[in-house]
């Protein structure tokens, strides 16, 4: 449903102004591209996937804070990042939170000595 001559500061104004259309012209805009930087910073296509739509929703939730609606780009890419930022300061804390007398799991080593 794209409007011509309707540039992204109008899709973040109509978006603001609670438009669907709105916010289905910046998903579609921009999903592909958060998906990307996302997959790159985790290595992994599932988290990627949930921090994108982490960072819509939090995008819906704050977009009447967007000062400059021609900065929409930059805005969300920085939502994007805080998100993946608080993804691995989780998984640095379970890491760390494991405790370090943990039992050695590995099979037994064969060696020629031993079978002798």
């Amino acid at each position: 449903m794209e409007q011509p001559g309707c540039d992204e500061a109008q899709w973040v104004l109509a978006a603001k102004r609670g438009s669907e259309e709105g916010w289905r012209h910046l998903v579609a805009a921009h999903e592909d591209w958060l998906m990307r930087l996302a997959w790159r910073l985790t290595g992994r296509r599932g988290v990627a996937e949930e921090l994108v739509q982490e960072t819509f929703v939090e995008a819906v939730d704050g977009i009447r804070r967007l000062r400059d609606n021609g900065a929409f780009r930059a805005w969300i890419r920085t939502i994007l990042m805080r998100a993946v930022q608080r993804y691995w300061r989780r998984k640095r804390t379970k890491l760390a939170s494991l405790p370090p007398d943990l039992p050695d799991t590995r099979p037994p080593a064969h060696t020629a000595s031993l079978q002798e």
